[in-house]
């Protein structure tokens, strides 16, 4: 493997780890990576791609769905069965880094009020 495949896999799993630190899915942040790369993508390349059944890649897309990151293109397929579909991102992959920190950053703000209100309380009662 050569080192540019190295740093692009590590890249990659860097990017992913950094989702699920803010609470994200790991699936769902290995999809959002994929989409963010490649810009579209299928559920049966997802399966492929990461080794996930089917109902894993169902519930990711949803769930970037549910966000307004994605979106979802009928595609005809060839025979019977379900339909196909094609995912692309709805928005710049930087917007959505945008919304994921501006919520970090209220979530943040949260704790540390809370910390605080502790503080209060602490230097209030009683020794």
């Amino acid at each position: 493997m050569d080192s540019t495949m190295a740093k692009k896999d590590f890249s990659t799993e860097s990017a992913v780890n950094a989702l699920v630190s803010t609470g994200m899915k790991k699936n769902t942040a290995k999809v959002l990576i994929h989409l963010a790369i490649h810009k579209t993508t299928t559920s049966d390349e997802v399966e492929r791609v990461f080794g996930l059944g089917q109902p894993g890649v169902s519930a990711s897309i949803h769930d970037l769905d549910d966000r307004g990151w994605i979106r979802i293109k009928q595609v005809k397929g060839t025979g019977k069965g379900r339909p196909k579909h094609t995912y692309f991102l709805s928005k710049p992959f930087s917007s959505i880094i945008e919304e994921i920190e501006a919520w970090e950053r209220a979530r943040a703000a949260a704790i540390l009020s809370n910390v605080s209100d502790l503080k209060s309380m602490a230097e209030e009662s009683p020794q």
